[in-house]
């Protein structure tokens, strides 16, 4: 299907659009606006040499040590995040079970810096802001006596946080807003595709559904090229109808299909892998012989007729009475004839001509 035709979907059922978007960004509203707003704030310490025990000479190469031994900055924040550190902020600031629900805080040392970052975060601004400076001055008090010679100290305090963190009301609004008009239009396609009829494309049904040869309109196409080749290359092309009639009191549609089934089957058995067989209608096949006269096509015609009269009988149920008549009727086209013959018409007057003379035989 072109773009194009999407697009007339899409246009078509544009309320399929508008309700996937509606129920997408209602969705994604509910959920956000029932979230618990979460708040930030964040203290900073930088990680130094203490100044009153390395001399002069000695501090910048302390200061290279730190800046050079992850293990020291990854413990520094490592003490910031436990949950001995947390405990004792909680117990300084006095919070009370419900406050210090949703209370997070962690520790990072910036990436090339001894910069100590502490984040925490929660639900009230205020407590979140107290929260993360505790965690820093009781980081500071544990280290003091875990290093003699590096000590925390202080760069910016944490501060009153004014937007929550999350939800991200904006980001989530336009990301359910996509999503919707994802669903909607896939919803518009599936209703279209459900609502519209399904029908093969002509280029790909040449398939008779009940005997599995080819259909009359392929046949016709390519007897129409075969003709044109004929008369290029001067050769003879042999087109045979045969029409099995068979009748009986107790024959259902299946079995009569099945036969049929077995005739195509036969068939293609008995002619050559160029030539083309198909049925014309229920009961009446074409074969078109390229490069076969027509006393060859129908001697062929004559032989496969008996040789299907032979296996019908094992087809058909037995104890059935059913009778099978056969009959047939050729036309050949040669390279020499005018454009004004007619292959099929002339083989339909072979065929009906063979009908009439057996009916008139039998009524002798």
């Amino acid at each position: 299907m072109e773009l194009k035709a999407y697009l007339k979907i899409l246009v078509r059922r544009w309320w399929a659009i508008v309700v996937g978007l509606v129920i997408a960004v209602s969705a994604a509203a509910i959920f956000t606006f029932r979230q618990e707003p979460l708040y930030q704030s964040k203290a900073t310490y930088v990680i130094r040499p203490r100044s009153s025990l390395v001399a002069d000479k000695d501090f910048a190469s302390a200061l290279d040590i730190v800046s050079r031994r992850s293990e020291i900055n990854t413990t520094f924040a490592e003490v910031s995040s436990s949950r001995a550190i947390r405990d004792t902020a909680v117990t300084t600031l006095g919070l009370m079970p419900a406050q210090k629900e949703g209370l997070t805080a962690n520790a990072v040392v910036l990436s090339g810096t001894n910069v100590l970052t502490i984040t925490a975060e929660g639900p009230n601004p205020t407590i979140v802001r107290d929260f993360a400076n505790a965690v820093g001055q009781a980081t500071v008090s544990y280290v003091s006596g875990l290093y003699d010679i590096f000590e925390l100290q202080p760069l910016d305090s944490a501060v009153i946080p004014t937007q929550p963190v999350s939800p991200k009301v904006f980001f989530n609004l336009v990301i359910s807003a996509i999503l919707g008009l994802m669903l909607g239009g896939g919803l518009a396609l599936l209703i279209e595709y459900i609502q519209s009829p399904y029908s093969e494309p002509d280029s790909f049904n040449i398939i008779d559904r009940d005997t599995g040869a080819y259909n009359r309109p392929y046949f016709m196409l390519r007897t129409s090229q075969e003709i044109n080749r004929a008369r290029r290359n001067d050769y003879p092309l042999t087109m045979v109808l045969i029409k099995v009639d068979l009748e009986g009191e107790n024959l259902s549609a299946r079995q009569r299909r099945e036969t049929m089934r077995v005739f195509k089957v036969l068939a293609e058995k008995t002619i050559r892998e160029d030539d083309i067989l198909a049925c014309l209608n229920g009961n009446t096949f074409a074969i078109l012989f390229p490069y076969m006269q027509n006393a060859k096509a129908a001697k062929l015609a004559e032989s496969l007729k008996e040789n299907f009269g032979s296996v019908a009988r094992d087809v058909l149920p037995s104890g059935d009475h059913f009778r099978l008549q056969m009959f047939s009727g050729t036309s050949t086209f040669k390279g020499d004839q005018t454009v004004g013959d007619n292959l099929l018409d002339s083989a339909v007057r072979s065929l009906e001509s063979s009908i009439a003379n057996s009916t008139s035989t039998a009524a002798a």
